[in-house]
């Protein structure tokens, strides 16, 4: 009688559990790539351990690819598994458009459909997305890189209203 109850609070916990540490490594990259983005370091070329995924969508200048990958090589988990949106904001007024300069906001936000390691409670994770959203200050906007411009990948469902948490003007996920 126990130990099926003992049994489903072990996966349980496995699953959250793991589900906690992936979470966690999707805001550390989210989080590496805002601050290196936000100081001009971009880091390497997107061909290199680094899948996009831009079907249906405009593909962004390399630049905003760099930031999009550092997040994904950042976070630790396989980068197929993640999809990245980069823009630019004005923080003065969240429903505004920023830019490429100096005091204005660079927002890097992840999607991630989380899976069951265990499979045992794999129903509850159906449907459901892991966001991360980070906006810092520009502070060196060099002009001796290409001017990043923002852009996104192609959503895991393809509907672009995922990327609906992207907007400053809404409250940040939890």
């Amino acid at each position: 009688m126990i130990a099926p109850i003992l049994i489903m609070l072990i996966m349980g916990i496995v699953d959250f559990t793991t589900l906690f540490n992936q979470k966690i490594g999707l805001r550390g990259g989210v989080r590496e790539a805002a601050w290196n983005g936000s100081r001009s370091i971009l880091g390497a070329a997107a061909g290199t351990g680094c899948s996009l995924d831009f079907s249906g969508v405009a593909t962004p200048d390399d630049s905003t690819q760099r930031i999009m990958c550092l997040a994904k090589r950042r976070s630790g988990l396989p980068a197929s598994e993640i999809r990245v949106k980069v823009r630019f904001v004005d923080l003065d007024t969240p429903s505004g458009t920023g830019s490429w300069t100096d005091g204005s906001g660079l927002m890097v936000c992840a999607i991630r459909e989380p899976s069951s390691v265990t499979h045992f409670f794999a129903s509850a994770f159906t449907g459901k997305l892991q966001k991360v959203r980070l906006t810092t200050v520009i502070l060196n906007a060099s002009t001796d890189i290409p001017l990043p411009v923002g852009g996104a990948e192609r959503t895991f469902s393809g509907n672009a209203s995922d990327w609906s948490f992207c907007d400053p003007s809404q409250p940040a996920p939890s």
